[in-house]
């Protein structure tokens, strides 16, 4: 058995976006990512959707710069940790969806008026939660039925809070 983490988290300076994000969603945090621990480091790593893209970071350099506010630890089996690892690698460097983030804002603001759009209008490039999405539906199967670009953070830490799971 292996220990993964996902977590959420904001950014330490307050930076106007993840401030945004954090008011837009009503959470204490904006960000979302998947952590693990390999054997041959001694600091755990970061996988997750920054500007650059899908990227590794040290959980050191990540905490530079986040601070994290919620983690849930799941057990998983070997061989789907090393499936996981393999997704990790295959996706490593894609393209960070800015316009996603505006797309979820916009379906949202627009389901508030009833007027119910069910793909987010911008899907070029991958964010935090639609990783997280992925992730979590290797494990666990589709665990929602809308859009994976539409979804955000909030959905992410709602569905394993759901799930009975405990915050680290």
């Amino acid at each position: 058995m292996k220990t993964i983490i996902i977590g959420f988290s904001r950014n330490k300076n307050n930076a106007i976006g993840s401030e945004l994000i954090q008011k837009f969603m009503g959470k204490p945090f904006s960000h979302t990512y998947f952590k693990f621990k390999e054997d041959l480091y001694k600091d755990y790593t970061i996988f997750h959707a920054i500007g650059k893209g899908l990227v590794y970071m040290s959980e050191t350099t990540f905490l530079e710069h986040n601070l994290p506010i919620y983690q849930f630890e799941i057990q998983i089996l070997d061989e789907l940790f090393n499936e996981l690892m393999e997704d990790c690698h295959i996706n490593a460097g894609k393209h960070y969806g800015f316009m996603q983030n505006i797309g979820i804002a916009i379906v949202r603001s627009l389901k508030k008026i009833n007027i119910n759009i069910t793909k987010n209008p911008f899907n070029e490039g991958i964010n935090c939660s639609e990783w997280m999405y992925y992730i979590l539906e290797e494990i666990y199967g589709k665990w929602t039925p809308v859009d994976p670009n539409l979804i955000a953070p909030d959905e992410v830490c709602d569905f394993l809070l759901a799930r009975g799971m405990k915050c680290l």
